[in-house]
């Protein structure tokens, strides 16, 4: 190894690593600001979730979502629920009504509710209808003026106030922005507790791995920063409407591959130690483990590259988060870690354990990996064997697209979701448009008609429980021979304009039919719905006069915007993964068996998804109650992050080998050398991510829990089966094929 130095000294990254010695106080000064200033913008990150971003660009339901927003965006602001319920009193006593009074009452005088909607008595919903068939529970519509952070800042008085009201009634509030605070909750505590439950093994590990406390939590500190400094710079970006499931992401790649990198760096910098000063040392580390470490972070942002091809903000949203905190995660272990290596020295192995390291575990390897390669056609088979039945149901795969309400049972909003559901109908809170625009600057009475009668064939339709339009109301009023001037001139009144307002705009040509299902709006029968209202209005679509929308409708598009373009997306990966490889490894043949070797890997850890979250094998385990399908984004995701995690691996592991063969050109014995030094390592740094992917395993959200089972799993496998056993073997049979490449340079040199 040491033969190489020379090498080392000219360098790039051996260059780079003198420059970071030379201004390491500096360096940790700057990092060390960074990091304060990052934590004090963490709570505004969070203030700007969102909930789950199903919008595809171009679909209806976008066109759709558009158009409101631009016609009903100073009137309508915001619907939610106010959900009355008691198990000993019902709607028409006084210990029920009486407090459901006062409360509509107080709530009415709090800025920003522009609309309380009682329900003994608002006419558009006929009254009993705001009643359940028990008569235990009742819900009151509140509509909440502004933009979103005026809309915040009322739910939070709303929800404030609601809070302190004591007595016998109970008071869920429920609605969009409820419902993105509770999963903001939530998804803070799901992450403290995945941390908390994680990081003590994580630190057990590495307390194995370096024999020193000091440098055992170095990782796990530098990981830490990495998920901070991402979650300010997503803040600082000025973009206010990242996904839900951003952070967990982010944290779960910070964590694991922040550690990984770490890990790593200073195995080779206490490696060198042993022969060098500190500072020459922590040179070379950057100059070897460095420039694998820069090569795996690019490799994994690589492989994500092809997900923005699914024209939807949660895939754009995932990677932006990934491409940051990884990154960041880059500069981190290229420019601070050193820093802090520079000011410790060799203090690194203070606070040491008692334990002594087993000095013959790399010869174990050394044979195990002669063993592998002499019988080597045995162990393929057998190998391969286990890989196909872990991929095997994979084939009875069902994707779908599932809201997740259940996540949120113990919150305010999830339990008035749930008491909507069960006690009225499983639509309610999220009703199907279908949306009339008129054909010139304002409605005809032939166009009135026409939305009366769309209303009238929307009702035949079983899935249907109410229909809600403006002219629904006015026939009300007016009756059925109402004319034009009566219409319009009702719609302007101003006691009305509460119930109006989200029915019509003041244009007066935008007019949106509201479609309350029978059926919560991710369940089959609700998106078999939205595909007969395709079907059946699919002149007038096209035409521009009816647009289709809603949480459904967006469901729908999104499902089949992944299906479509998931084959693309795994083709882009592989092609510019591949071209990268070669380029990194200089080699035609080993970038090919890395990633065949990664597709059967992803592959076998989908297989094993399925098996559990489809089939429901472990659900009274893992917490979780099956949907019975897989979600619809799931597999292009996990394909992108796992297929750069196994690569991680790849890059360390072929990078040493290639070390060995270019001081022996003994084939074999480079490969076996070359897992003897690394095999350790990539154990314990496997082993470091699998812990920190089972910690989300025990969240309460079906995607989290779905993505840290599979990233868990293909980890497991690539650090056993495809690099214990699958990658000496193939590596072996390659022989000199393996490091062929054309020599291009060469050409140039003789011409």
């Amino acid at each position: 190894m040491h033969e190489s130095k020379p090498q080392h000294n000219s360098s790039y990254f051996y260059r780079f690593g003198c420059k970071v010695i030379q201004y390491y106080k500096v360096i940790l000064l700057v990092w060390g600001l960074l990091f304060l200033g990052g934590i004090m913008l963490i709570p505004s990150f969070f203030n700007h979730l969102s909930p789950p971003q199903l919008n595809v660009k171009g679909s209806q339901s976008e066109l759709t979502q558009k158009l409101m927003e631009h016609n009903f965006a100073d009137d309508m602001g915001e619907q939610n629920f106010l959900v009355f319920h008691s198990n000993q009193w019902k709607v028409n006593e006084q210990k029920f009504y009486e407090p459901v009074d006062n409360v509509l009452a107080e709530i009415q005088k709090i800025e920003g509710v522009t609309v309380v909607a009682n329900p003994m008595e608002n006419p558009l919903l006929e009254g009993e209808n705001q009643v359940s068939k028990d008569l235990h529970t009742c819900y009151a519509l509140l509509f909440i003026e502004g933009n979103k952070g005026r809309v915040l800042e009322t739910i939070d008085v709303l929800s404030e106030y609601l809070d302190a009201q004591k007595g016998g009634l109970e008071l869920y509030l429920t609605g969009a922005t409820p419902t993105i605070k509770d999963l903001t909750h939530m998804e803070k505590r799901d992450l403290t507790f995945a941390e908390k439950l994680g990081m003590p093994f994580v630190l057990v590990v590495l307390l194995f791995a370096f024999g020193s406390l000091t440098a055992a939590l170095i990782p796990i500190m530098l990981g830490g920063m990495a998920v901070v400094l991402t979650f300010a710079c997503l803040s600082l970006s000025g973009y206010q409407d990242f996904d839900i499931i951003v952070p967990s992401v982010v944290t779960m790649i910070g964590l694991g591959i922040g550690i990984d990198y770490s890990l790593f760096l200073i195995i080779r910098y206490r490696e060198e130690l042993q022969q060098n000063d500190s500072h020459q040392a922590i040179a070379i580390a950057i100059a070897t483990s460095g420039k694998s470490i820069f090569l795996s972070g690019l490799t994994v942002m690589i492989s994500l590259i092809g997900l923005p091809l699914v024209h939807a903000k949660l895939f754009l949203n995932l990677t932006v988060g990934t491409f940051a905190v990884l990154f960041i995660l880059l500069l981190l272990t290229l420019t601070f870690l050193p820093s802090l290596l520079c000011l410790l020295g060799h203090r690194l192995n203070s606070f040491s354990i008692p334990y002594k390291k087993k000095t013959n575990q790399r010869k174990y390897l050394y044979r195990w990996t002669k063993h592998i390669m002499k019988y080597s056609l045995p162990y393929l088979i057998g190998s391969l064997l286990i890989l196909a039945a872990l991929t095997a149901p994979l084939l009875q795969m069902h994707l779908g697209i599932g809201l997740n309400q259940d996540a949120l049972k113990d919150y305010p909003s999830g339990r008035g979701n749930t008491l909507l559901e069960d006690k009225f109908v499983s639509g309610l809170y999220s009703p199907v448009l279908l949306v009339k625009k008129a054909s010139g600057s304002r409605f005809s009475m032939e166009e009135l008609k026409e939305i009366s009668t769309v209303g009238d064939i929307l009702k035949t339709f079983d899935e249907v429980q109410m229909v809600s339009s403006i002219t629904e109301l006015t026939d009300n009023l007016l009756g059925d021979d109402d004319t034009y001037n009566e219409v319009a001139e009702l719609i302007k009144l101003p006691e009305l304009k509460e119930y109006t307002s989200f029915l019509i705009n003041d244009d007066f040509n935008v007019a949106p039919l509201m479609i309350t299902l029978k059926y919560a709006p991710d369940s089959t029968e609700a998106k078999t719905f939205v595909s007969k209202l395709n079907e059946r209005f699919e002149k007038q679509v096209n035409e521009g006069s009816l647009y289709i929308g809603g949480l459904t409708a967006q469901v729908n598009d999104l499902h089949e915007e992944t299906a479509k373009k998931t084959p693309i997306v795994i083709v882009v990966v592989l092609m510019i993964s591949y071209c990268f490889l070669v380029i990194a490894f200089k080699s035609i043949f080993i970038p090919i068996k890395a990633i065949l070797l990664n597709i059967i890997c992803v592959t076998a850890a989908c297989g094993m998804t399925v098996l559990v979250f489809q089939f429901g094998w472990g659900e009274e385990y893992l917490q979780f109650t099956s949907p019975g399908f897989i979600q619809s984004y799931l597999p292009v995701l996990t394909f992108a992050i796992l297929f750069g995690l196994s690569m991680d691996y790849e890059v360390f592991l072929v990078g040493r080998i290639k070390e060995e063969w270019e001081s022996s050109h003994d084939n074999e014995e480079s490969i076996a050398r070359g897992i003897e030094s690394t095999g350790p390592f990539i154990t314990q740094a496997a082993l470091i991510m699998i812990i920190v992917f089972i910690s989300f395993i025990l969240t309460r959200v079906l995607e989290i829990k779905q993505l840290g089972f599979t990233l868990a799993i293909a980890v497991l496998l690539d650090a056993t089966i495809i690099r214990l056993i699958l990658v000496p073997i193939l590596l072996k049979m390659m022989g000199k094929w393996n490091w062929w490449f054309p020599s291009m340079k060469r050409r140039f040199k003789l011409k």
